[in-house]
């Protein structure tokens, strides 16, 4: 089966209410979109995709779109990551969707991804969702670090999964999520 045909990758989190709450710290500071900040959004999403993204086609004409499901990390006026909290009406009430989560190049490696992520998480809570699912690429292991951190696991929902999973527990370090890997099979 070629890699390219292949399901992404799924995740849950199932108890966002044990999620600590999360403040501002200089010198970064988070806050939903506001109008304008369309070029932000489409440069962190760019550069972490390696591909072009409208803001207009791909959040605003989302019947999901609220402004406050958007969070962009700033550092003074420069825009650093960004993450969604989403929600997808075929997953229930209750489920958030983790949607378009980036970061600048330049900031990678400082904590910062899972601080973005962890405000979308606190949003979703706030909507009123209890659990959040999230897809994610095999190579993207610094996000997936980033992702068992915060409470997510592996949930298998095609045959290919499983082996899959195994690869990536492989290949992190941390002993620790190699077991929650494990302990998802």
């Amino acid at each position: 089966m070629s890699e390219s045909i292949l399901p992404q990758l799924v995740m849950i989190h199932e108890q966002l209410s044990l999620l600590p709450e999360i403040s501002n710290s200089e010198p970064y500071h988070l806050a939903a979109y506001q109008p304008g900040d369309e070029a932000a959004w489409e440069a962190i999403i760019g550069e972490s995709f390696q591909s072009a993204f409208s803001f207009e086609e791909f959040m605003k004409k989302d019947v999901e779109f609220r402004p406050e499901r958007i969070i962009i990390l700033w550092k003074g006026d420069q825009p650093v990551a960004t993450a969604s909290a989403w929600h997808q009406a075929k997953l229930g009430s209750d489920m958030g969707y983790l949607h378009m989560v980036g970061i600048m190049n330049a900031y990678a490696g400082q904590g910062l991804g899972q601080k973005i992520t962890h405000a979308a998480l606190i949003q979703m809570r706030n909507d009123g969702r209890v659990k959040s699912l999230l897809n994610t690429d095999d190579f993207r292991i610094s996000a997936i670090k980033t992702y068992l951190r915060l409470g997510f696991v592996p949930k298998f929902t095609h045959e290919s999964h499983e082996p899959r999973w195994k690869e990536i527990a492989n290949q992190l370090q941390d002993p620790e999520m190699k077991r929650t890997i494990a302990a998802s099979s």
